[in-house]
């Protein structure tokens, strides 16, 4: 019985472990941002949401340095 349990235990963390690595790199593939379906934001303030919650693109970064 003990090791049924620690199998299924087993096969749950993997489990899990496989759906958020799924989960993170799809959101990731997703284009556009968080900020796009709100209403028309100006450019100034889209930078500045994108500034406050660290959403800068890191290859933004690298061609800016």
């Amino acid at each position: 019985m003990l090791k049924y349990i620690a199998k299924r235990i087993g096969l749950a963390l993997i489990t899990i472990f496989t759906v958020a690595t799924l989960t993170f790199f799809l959101m990731n593939m997703v284009p556009g941002g968080p900020f796009l379906s709100e209403k028309a934001v100006s450019p100034a303030a889209q930078a500045a949401l994108e500034a406050k919650y660290g959403l800068v693109n890191q290859q933004q970064e690298l061609h800016n340095a």
